[in-house]
């Protein structure tokens, strides 16, 4: 049976996640690789500097280095306030 890259399929329904040890080199190593980012590399409230890239073949890839640890309530605290500013760039 031939292998078919996502692309083919138009998509994918996967994503592979990798921690590395500097996020932002494995990012601009991708892209000059080949890969086009789908999400810039940030600080994410999590605690990980996180980003996206998706490959020359359409395959999804999540990249982290993780920065701190941080208890339950740190991570709902910067997830409420991530999530109450992603529409402020789209107000009418």
């Amino acid at each position: 049976m031939p292998t078919v890259g996502a692309r083919s399929v138009k998509g994918t329904t996967i994503e592979l996640h990798v921690y590395v040890k500097d996020v932002d080199q494995a990012v601009q190593r991708a892209v000059e690789a080949g890969a086009t980012v789908s999400m810039p590399v940030m600080d994410a409230f999590w605690g990980d500097r996180y980003g996206r890239v998706t490959d020359p073949f359409g395959h999804e890839w999540s990249l982290a280095t993780h920065k701190q640890d941080l208890t339950p309530d740190e991570i709902a605290k910067g997830a409420q306030a991530f999530f109450a500013n992603i529409g402020q760039g789209h107000k009418k």
